[in-house]
């Protein structure tokens, strides 16, 4: 691709579903379409995910997961494989619908990665449904 476009001038585009071709191969060609993978799964796991958050946070004002326990829990709840709720997640944190953050359990523990919910995001996702179980007037 990069012979194609610095050497010989020719406009290389490709088009491809979100999150399948390497950054190579993005940054190689001249222009990249992706078409996103909005397949009726990955919605049902991210309304299971945003579910299990939600039960979270009936009993925690800041709810938080680490990612394999996240991914553990929406697996086991939902029945579907831990491969394609680990693939929403990560498709849930890229698209900034949770949000990655050091959190300190206790105050003589280390910090640990935590996977925080980012309600607005999921209200205006289309995930409100779910989400607004726990949205309180904030």
């Amino acid at each position: 691709m990069r012979y194609l476009v610095q050497e010989l001038g020719k406009r290389v585009e490709l088009y491809g579903i979100r999150s399948t071709a390497s950054r190579a191969l993005r940054d190689a060609v001249t222009e990249t379409f992706e078409i996103p993978e909005e397949d009726q799964q990955l919605v049902e796991c991210f309304q299971y995910t945003v579910a299990d958050f939600n039960r979270i946070a009936l009993n925690h004002d800041n709810p938080f997961a680490t990612y394999q326990s996240l991914v553990t829990r929406v697996s086991r709840n939902s029945g579907l494989p831990k491969e394609r709720i680990e693939m929403a997640v990560t498709e849930m944190v890229n698209r900034g619908y949770i949000t990655r953050k050091k959190h300190r359990v206790a105050y003589d523990k280390p910090m640990i990665n935590v996977l925080i919910p980012e309600w607005d995001e999921l209200i205006a996702a289309g995930l409100q449904i779910i989400a607004l179980i726990r949205r309180k007037d904030s």
